[in-house]
């Protein structure tokens, strides 16, 4: 395993491998357990990581590589086809079933996660791909709660605001991608990561800031996970967002409290 650079997750056993330039979460390898009769090695990747499609596909790639070294076979779990070098390209061609498949799943999986309060994993904790929203702000207000135009109107310039019925996306100008979404209740507001293919590290950022500067003018008391959530908990919390979402989740919630 040392050879991909890939490093142990003991809670579940697994080896997480990241793509070597860019550092990115990639796939998950798990060995089964050496008192089997049949031996295995498995590769996943999380849907719920928006590039999903693109470290599927090398996941592929991946198990080739692996079970040439291993003298072993591959076969993909749904459907339990053989994949082979002569077969690969086929089998993943952009249009064929197996990809589409694997897109509309993905889809849906990217549509609950910005229509409801689920956020994703970078790496699958076992099998699970997705969790209640792990940084998600309640910010209590005067009743009732200001509006949404009066919530973003101090929005720095390096995002764009855009209001909708109930609730405000904050986009970073440039590069127009989603990094905040502010909802509005009658008394109150919730602050969350719009969850988008920005980094966990700079999306969390941006819902700090987002929180500051809504408390500053109009809360009255901050709540995260039901608890008081000051100042001096916000930059705790903020010190272990450095990383990915995945790795924020396993610090802030303890195996035992899962």
């Amino acid at each position: 395993m040392s050879s991909l650079g890939a490093v142990f997750h003991p809670p579940d056993g697994a080896w997480w491998v990241r793509y070597r330039k860019t550092g990115e979460a990639w796939c998950v390898i798990h060995f089964a357990p050496d008192d089997e009769e049949l031996h295995r090695v498995e590769l996943s990747t999380s849907y719920s990581n928006p590039r999903f499609m693109r470290n599927m596909a090398d996941m592929f790639d991946l198990a080739l590589t692996l079970a040439q070294r291993l003298d072993a076979r591959v076969f993909e779990e749904t459907r339990g086809t053989e994949i082979t070098v002569s077969n690969i390209d086929s089998f993943l061609e952009r249009d064929g079933n197996f990809v589409e498949g694997q897109r509309a799943f993905f889809r849906s999986a990217q549509e609950e996660i910005q229509t409801t309060s689920r956020a994703p994993l970078e790496f699958p904790l076992g099998v699970i791909d997705d969790l209640p929203d792990y940084l998600q702000f309640v910010i209590r207000t005067e009743e009732p709660a200001p509006s949404l135009r009066d919530l973003c109107a101090d929005t720095p310039a390096h995002l764009s605001v855009h209001l909708l019925e109930v609730s405000a996306i904050l986009d970073l100008r440039e590069r127009k991608i989603p990094a905040v979404r502010i909802i509005r209740l009658e008394d109150g507001v919730i602050v969350r990561p719009c969850w988008s293919s920005l980094p966990f590290a700079e999306l969390a950022q941006e819902t700090f800031r987002t929180v500051d500067r809504i408390e500053r003018r109009f809360g009255t008391a901050t709540l995260y996970y039901q608890q008081p959530c000051g100042p001096e908990r916000r930059a705790n919390l903020e010190s272990h967002t450095r990383g990915l979402g995945v790795e924020y989740y396993e610090w802030l919630v303890p195996p035992r409290q899962r």
